[in-house]
């Protein structure tokens, strides 16, 4: 992830698991023509799989949350 955009400093301390998921994720994010692309249902199910992590409501969203800002950042982060 790059050092602007997002700031994980900021992030309180009980959702620095969900970070560390979504860093993950990023890593195996696919890549189109126009650049990167959102990381899917598909890949968040199989990374669950793998992981055996039974994600809670809020991890999900918190994760869907980071995608979107990780490929539309603020303007103030570019």
């Amino acid at each position: 992830m790059p050092d602007e955009g997002i700031n994980p400093a900021e992030l309180p301390s009980e959702a620095a698991h969900v970070w560390h998921w979504f860093l993950e994720l990023h890593e195996s994010r696919s890549q189109g023509m126009n650049g990167p692309q959102p990381i899917t249902n598909l890949e968040i199910l199989a990374y669950a799989g793998l992981t055996g992590i039974q994600f809670e409501g809020w991890e999900l969203a918190a994760m869907r949350r980071l995608d979107r800002l990780a490929l539309n950042p603020p303007e103030e982060a570019k």
